[in-house]
């Protein structure tokens, strides 16, 4: 499948306090064609978005320091990532952790473990609707 990004390798953001977890989809992503960078906390990853902003984030919920929906919230709040796409992974599939972050501005949700190639797909889908909008 072809890039979804016309000019540039899409750059994503995976924050995520599982070391396992982040390299599994640095991997993953890496051997999708995307350009990954990693964050260990939601403190992490608003330093990374401010510093080299992602086209994607990837974010869990239960992290040390900021977890996943203050990250989120930190990041609609500022106005150079208000429009972010941001999907949330956690192994919280209860229906209240989904609506809290679906409510909270994330773009989708994914519950740990999931199908990688589903969220490879999704990230295609959203990538490609943001570059219509742009």
């Amino acid at each position: 499948m072809a890039s979804v990004e016309t000019n540039h390798t899409a750059k994503i953001l995976v924050v995520d306090d599982d070391p396992d977890i982040r390299t599994l989809l640095r991997l993953v992503l890496m051997s999708s064609g995307f350009h990954v960078t990693l964050a260990e906390d939601g403190d992490q990853a608003i330093r990374r978005v401010a510093e080299d902003l992602p086209d994607l984030v990837l974010c869990d919920i239960l992290m040390p320091n900021l977890d996943g929906y203050e990250t989120l919230a930190a990041l609609r709040s500022n106005p150079s990532s208000r429009g972010l796409p941001v999907l949330i992974i956690s192994a919280r599939g209860e229906s209240q952790a989904v609506k809290r972050a679906l409510d909270a501005g994330a773009n989708g949700y994914f519950v740990k473990p999931f199908e990688t190639r589903d969220l490879v797909a999704e990230i295609r889908r959203l990538l490609s609707v943001r570059a219509v909008i742009s």
